[in-house]
């Protein structure tokens, strides 16, 4: 909207506490280099057009961390009708700023209505008055109004943004069985005085500190989201609270997503909607871990909970952890050593009936009986693992599938959101096939950090939108037609701007139908890889082959990926070239047409192998044509994992392995066998010209944990008529394509259903 720092990741996720932490240590040395001695004033001067009802006006820049509302930054009222304010900067200093009311809903644009540049400045020796003219303010129409809209991503007119601020107030309540939790809630101000009227409370479950204190200072959880302001503002209180056993609560932990948690939501809420400043009505927000917790909370069936906006949250734990029985243990172990911080060496904001911290002290004791995701991990390696001295079935008792009936039987209206770059687009699409509620489903091009590699859209500016509009539906009773709308919301990647996002009513999408590539000999004179394979759509390839596919451990698909991005790294994967050549590669030749895929691409290997335990890592490439080679999607299998079984919940008919220790056994040395996996879900536009690829390696070094072996055995992938290794891509074609078209795409599917079933048989 103004510039990247804008559009920087909130801390809404994985370790958020620990952002939090370090910007408001970079934000105290940064105020505290400059030398008051050393500073220069200046007058800022704004003429600008009526401003309607709308909080006043704001100067924002890289001095006040792009806030929208920072009272300290709101310009006064001149007799002319002019805004002036008077701000002291240090000699040399580079500003950039802009004009808000209030929002970046309401930034200042050109009389054409585009968002400028940002204004820039460098401050000399010398007092100075800089004079600026506003042209409009962003959707607000001549007369300084509102104009009123409702659709995704866009909210505004619906309900008045009547106040200007907040005060936090933050106490300890107690649950069921004693333990005291830390609770901070923001109630909304207008010109400094508390609103006495009773609104929702939107609240958060988490595991990160709800604040963070330092020297005096409190960073609240709702201060750092532009987003929750926008609640606040609009007459929603906002409330954070420390689970058990972390920030400033007592108790202590035997794993994340304990029934003892999960029971603290209930009376959490309980507590909340007693009080004389809500109005009854409760919802919840957050991502991640605090998005997880929401689905637990609606499980405990509290009447009072109206809503609950979960984003990116998973939904099996086992599955997470051990996909198709590979193991995720470089996240396992980054996230306990950022949780373990959390509770045991950083401490949260005191409450305030708690001045000196003595309490909080009391707390963090407690917390050195937590169990910790590291310390149960590597003891349980299937679904039905009991560890006895914790008393502990870790993927039972700690995982959210477990509470699905009750989350359905709650009825609370859930709207789902995920990314694509997320670990977990597939867990939010389960959710909802399994949920009957009143619900909405968003997945946008996003990692689990709101970044977004094709940088079109604001996850931050997207969210709040929907966020605001399903909380205003489902608790104050606003109609703004968001019920009427189609209640999936998807973005294809790579496609033109005008055709990126999409909407349908169920899933899988209309129009998609599964299309196989094979595996082929020859060479694609694409890539130095170990085969350089050939990879065609149409019929099974009439000649039988095979290719050796020798164990390389070093291969990764980067130190910046989304598994990374899911507990706190970076998110930015490298030209996959170079992991594709430490393993066999299946190339298209180049594209006549752009394809598009929405969907779960479906992989089918046909294998064999002297060695009776081996992890595959199979991806899904984009290829330029000039080589670069783009990270779309991935799936992972041990070949113990083989056998599938059938779920207790609906899969979307997708390969299930139910992972206990009766369903695992080592491969067979003698015979070729075969292994079928999803990758995840994805919406992408291959462009003409394009090449299709799937890569196969043997390690993941940065985002699995594969054991090395001295001397490992090669892996043999079969391809032919006989044992056809290929993939599946949901293709989606147009619904008004011509019956030619269509006929041939149905004699495809028949014709290769039948020589399927002819396979089978032989």
């Amino acid at each position: 909207m103004h510039n990247r720092l804008f559009n920087r990741p909130l801390p809404t996720f994985f370790t958020s506490g620990l952002l939090f932490f370090i910007s408001g240590i970079t934000l105290l040395l940064f105020l505290s280099a400059n030398n008051p001695e050393e500073i220069t004033t200046i007058r800022f001067t704004v003429k600008a057009p009526p401003t309607g009802n709308t909080q006043g006006v704001f100067i924002s820049g890289n001095f006040n961390d792009w806030s929208p509302h920072n009272p300290k930054y709101k310009l006064a009222v001149m007799d002319d009708g002019s805004y002036a304010i008077r701000l002291a900067f240090a000699e040399g200093k580079s500003i950039e700023y802009k004009y808000v009311l209030g929002d970046w809903m309401f930034v200042e644009q050109d009389e054409a209505g585009n968002d400028i540049k940002n204004r820039q400045l460098t401050v000399g020796n010398e007092n100075i008055e800089v004079t600026d003219e506003v042209a409009r303010w962003r959707e607000l129409d001549a007369d300084g109004m509102i104009r009123p809209v409702s659709m995704p991503g866009e909210y505004r007119g619906y309900s008045e943004m009547r106040y200007d601020g907040w005060e936090r107030f933050s106490k300890y309540i107690e649950v069921r069985d004693g333990t005291r939790l830390a609770v901070d809630y923001l109630r909304p101000t207008r010109n400094g005085e508390i609103t006495l009227k009773a609104y929702p409370v939107v609240w958060t479950h988490t595991r990160y500190h709800r604040a963070f204190e330092r020297e005096g200072e409190i960073a609240a959880y709702a201060e750092r989201d532009p987003g929750l302001q926008r609640l606040l503002r609009h007459g929603y209180i906002v409330a954070s609270v420390d689970a058990r056993g972390t920030g400033a609560s007592f108790g202590h932990r035997r794993g994340d997503f304990s029934m003892a948690e999960t029971l603290d939501a209930y009376d959490i809420i309980d507590w909340f909607a007693g009080q004389p400043w809500c109005n009854g009505n409760v919802g919840m927000y957050g991502g991640s871990y605090l998005g997880i917790t929401q689905y637990l909370a609606a499980g405990t069936q509290h009447p009072a909970l109206k809503a609950i906006v979960p984003e990116v949250s998973l939904f099996d734990l086992y599955d997470f952890v051990y996909p198709n029985g590979v193991m995720r243990l470089p996240f396992i172990e980054e996230w306990s050593k950022a949780v373990k911080a959390l509770d045991l060496d950083i401490p949260a904001a005191r409450v305030d009936a708690d001045p000196d911290g003595s309490l909080r002290q009391q707390a963090m004791e407690e917390h050195r009986e937590n169990i910790f995701p590291l310390d149960f991990v590597r003891l349980a390696e299937y679904r039905n693992s009991y560890i006895e001295q914790m008393n502990l079935r870790p993927f039972v008792d700690l995982n959210p599938q477990t509470h699905l009936k009750k989350i359905r039987e709650a009825n609370v209206p859930v709207y789902h959101i995920a990314g694509w770059y997320d670990a977990w687009p597939k867990d939010a699409l389960i959710w909802y096939a399994n949920l009957h509620q009143p619900q909405r489903l968003l997945i946008g091009p996003w990692a689990h950090n709101g970044w977004d590699p094709f940088e079109r859209t604001s996850y931050f500016n997207f969210v709040s939108a929907e966020r605001h509009r399903w909380f205003d539906y489902w608790l104050k009773g606003i109609d703004n037609g968001i019920m009427d709308e189609d209640p999936i919301l998807y973005y294809t990647m790579n496609n033109p701007a005008e055709h990126a996002w999409n909407t349908s009513s169920n899933w899988p999408v209309e129009h998609a139908h599964h299309a196989s590539f094979y595996f082929s000999e020859g060479v694609s004179n694409s890539i130095n890889s170990q085969n350089d394979g050939i990879l065609h759509s149409g019929l099974l390839p009439e000649d039988s082959g095979k290719d050796l596919l020798e164990p390389d451990y070093t291969a990764s698909s980067g130190d910046k990926s989304r598994w990374t991005a899911t507990h706190g790294g970076g998110f930015d994967y490298p030209d996959m070239t170079v992991n594709a050549k430490k393993g066999l590669t299946y190339t298209s030749a180049p594209l006549d047409e752009a394809v598009t895929i929405t969907g779960h691409p479906l992989v089918n290997l046909w294998v064999s192998s002297m060695d009776r335990d081996f992890d595959l890592f199979v991806y899904l490439l984009d290829v330029e044509p000039d080589g670069f080679s783009r990270y779309i999607t991935e799936g992972v299998i041990n070949s113990r994992f083989r056998e599938t079984q059938r779920p207790g919940f609906v899969n979307m008919g997708l390969p299930w392995r139910r992972g206990k220790s009766v369903d695992v056994s080592p491969s067979p040395v003698d015979s070729i066998f075969e292994l079928n996996f999803d990758m995840h879900p994805t919406s992408y536009t291959f462009p003409k010209g394009h090449r299709i690829r799937l890569s196969i390696t043997t390690a993941d070094r940065h985002n699995a944990f594969t054991p090395a072996k001295e001397n490992p055995f090669p892996i043999e992938i079969h391809f032919g008529e006989m044992r056809g290794s290929h993939i599946s891509l949901p293709m989606v074609y147009e619904a008004g394509r011509g019956i030619v078209h269509w006929v041939f795409i149905g004699l495809a599917v028949v014709i290769g259903a039948l020589m399927g079933l002819g396979y089978k048989k032989k």
